[in-house]
């Protein structure tokens, strides 16, 4: 009589619509990666190239179930993965780019929406993984670790802040194309390497074995995207929905017929006044004013 299926590997083919077995398998792997004694950096390249594994069940396993289903420093909650401990499991997140958790408590309201802001939230950290590539490349072509670590890829801080705005534009565009209910307000990408000169510019790089003391500087690139308002329909007055619940606010914006997309907030409580949590604290275009589109976006506080 075959074993039962473990409750984590049942939810988690539920989720991916992967085979259990495979599901097992790709844990075990995880576990060694993420236990085995070896430099963080190569660690964290192999997993890499693990994830991405072309096509392959178990890179389509892991880079779904860990990289895609969820935020790395939640797994342990989620999924009940066995064998590596939050620590590890929220440095990984950090190096790897994790996806916001509040995202993901919001999405037990709104699965759907939650899960595409997680997607477009997770696009915008790639930025870190990027700098990664050139190691990948580098054990994908049979060099070992040691060549993989000797050259490690550099981009100037011009370049990488363009490369992560283009790819926060791109995750925007993707929630509006797919009509999600939601949208990408302000982004922040935290990301840690070695600060050198390049010239007249500044080149931001993953640190080397050989660094010795070589000073970690962390550079925080943020983002607030164009509060545009879609030009496709009659002029019309805009009504203010500041203060309102997000319910009774595409309510009122409904009636005077608009639509209206939603982006999250967080919002400090302030002592003496109402809870901003869950309430519009402000939107675009401004009430009162005539907008030829027929869509208000909303920063509704979280």
């Amino acid at each position: 009589m075959a074993s039962a299926v473990p409750k984590d590997d049942a939810a988690l083919a539920a989720l991916t619509g992967l085979d259990p077995a495979v599901i097992a398998v790709a844990r075990v792997v995880l576990n060694r990666l993420c236990t085995s004694p070896m430099v963080e950096d190569h660690r964290l390249a192999l997993l890499l190239a693990v994830t991405e594994g072309e096509g392959s069940d178990l890179g389509e396993t892991l880079g779904r179930a860990v990289l895609r289903a969820g935020p790395v420093n939640q797994l342990t909650d989620l999924l009940a993965v066995r064998g590596i401990g939050p620590k590890r499991l929220a440095l990984l997140a950090h190096r790897l780019g994790a996806v916001d958790t509040a995202t993901f408590r919001l999405g037990t309201e709104e699965p759907e929406e939650a899960l595409a802001l997680a997607r477009a939230q997770l696009a915008a950290a790639d930025a870190e993984i990027a700098l990664l590539n050139d190691e990948i490349a580098r054990l994908r072509g049979g060099q070992g670790v040691a060549a993989a670590s000797a050259d490690a890829e550099r981009m100037t801080l011009r370049d990488l802040a363009s490369s992560a705005g283009s790819q926060v534009r791109a995750a925007d565009d993707t929630l509006r194309e797919g009509r999600a209910a939601v949208r990408l307000g302000a982004v922040t990408v935290a990301l840690k390497g070695v600060v050198a000169a390049e010239g007249e510019q500044l080149a931001l790089r993953m640190p080397r074995e050989d660094d010795g003391v070589t000073p970690v500087s962390e550079v925080v690139l943020r983002y607030q995207l164009a509060e545009t308002a879609v030009t496709d329909a009659a002029a019309g007055d805009v009504p203010d929905l500041v203060g309102y619940t997000e319910v009774l606010a595409r309510r009122k914006a409904e009636a005077a017929g608009f639509s209206v997309d939603v982006a999250w907030e967080h919002a400090a409580p302030v002592r003496g006044q109402p809870s901003p949590t869950g309430r519009v604290l402000r939107q675009s275009p401004a009430a009162g004013t005539t907008a030829a589109g027929r869509r208000i976006r909303v920063f509704v506080g979280r």
